[in-house]
């Protein structure tokens, strides 16, 4: 329990320090787009750091971003650790939900981090959301988009909905897929007893949840890169599609 309450304190004095550090860039970075630039430089050190402190060791199969430029990451959701593996791996700038910005606790984070919010229950302000992470990409970021527009229980991959396509269309930047797959727990298989340690979904709520977490000796995970698919010349229908059952073909459904 003691080893669990210090490694509770270090994850949150993390979050609060990198909040702390993340409040300090606009006193000398009055550009928006470089400020986002250095956030996600910042989010990259403290997630690799993170994942260290936690215990989540991550494997990527394939190259993240094979080429130059920067792309569009779009990847299925299980969790907000997935933020942290991605980010740990690439500096990027997250597109989440307002719901996420409501929720106490990871909100704060998400806001600290630089992250594009939308609201998919106000679609009259979609095409001003699509502009401004097309403007994103068009400033050299990498952003990273969940389409499945929720976490899940890992059961399966749900459709992805192709509406932020749009964006990576509207910049002329690549989309490439990425599929997250949670191993084991502890050295023990993920399974339907076992993955709502790392999994969050539903109305699970962050700090009981984190609290859990920290537990956790060790997570393995597994971050598919698949080739970039060309944005320019694909419509976002298409995008979405080629994207999710590359997606798709890589998951490995939690077991019952």
């Amino acid at each position: 329990m003691i080893r669990r309450s210090a490694k509770f304190v270090v994850v949150l004095g993390t979050i609060g320090v990198f909040a702390a550090h993340a409040a300090l860039l606009p006193l000398w970075m009055r550009s928006r787009w470089r400020r986002m630039r250095a956030l996600a430089v910042l989010a990259h050190r403290y997630s690799a750091f993170a994942c260290r402190v936690m215990g989540i060791r991550v494997r990527v199969d394939g190259t993240l971003r094979p080429r130059a430029g920067n792309v569009m990451l779009v990847s299925n959701h299980l969790s907000y650790v997935d933020m942290l593996v991605i980010a740990s791996q690439i500096p990027s700038c997250f597109v989440t939900s307002m719901d996420m910005r409501a929720t106490m606790g990871i909100g704060h984070l998400c806001r600290a981090a630089g992250c594009l919010f939308v609201d998919r229950r106000r679609m009259w302000n979609l095409k001003n959301e699509i502009a401004e992470i097309a403007e994103a990409l068009e400033e050299g970021l990498d952003v990273a988009v969940f389409p499945e527009a929720t976490s899940t229980n890992g059961a399966g991959v749900m459709p992805f909905r192709r509406a932020l396509y749009e964006s990576a269309v509207k910049s002329r930047r690549p989309v490439q897929p990425v599929c997250l797959n949670y191993e084991a727990i502890d050295g023990r298989s993920l399974d339907v007893e076992n993955r709502d340690r790392v999994y969050w979904y539903g109305d699970m709520t962050f700090l009981p949840h984190l609290w859990e977490l920290v537990s956790v000796r060790e997570i393995t995970v597994t971050l598919n890169a698949f080739e970039p698919l060309r944005g320019e010349s694909v419509d976002a229908k298409r995008l979405a599609s080629r994207s999710y059952e590359l997606v798709k073909s890589r998951f490995v459904p939690c077991p019952a």
